[in-house]
């Protein structure tokens, strides 16, 4: 599939403006009541950081509630 991303919007990031991004992990510690092995786990779970100051954007944080857009 070759998709034309000349006319994608740029992700930037809300704190510094920098236009790149590195992969990060939150972790999570699953308790041994929900875990599917009956065992307390911790799961990874991969977002982006800013490369330059280490900020993670709202909408790669996955402890924050999605943001609603007004139409």
């Amino acid at each position: 599939m070759n998709v034309d991303l000349s006319n994608a919007l740029d992700i930037v990031c809300e704190k510094c403006g920098c236009k790149t991004f590195k992969e990060v992990a939150f972790i999570k510690k699953v308790s041994a009541l929900v875990s599917p092995t009956g065992k307390e786990a911790l799961v990874p779970v991969g977002t982006f950081a800013c490369s330059q100051c280490s900020h993670v954007n709202r909408e790669f944080d996955p402890n924050q509630p999605p943001l609603v857009k007004s139409e």
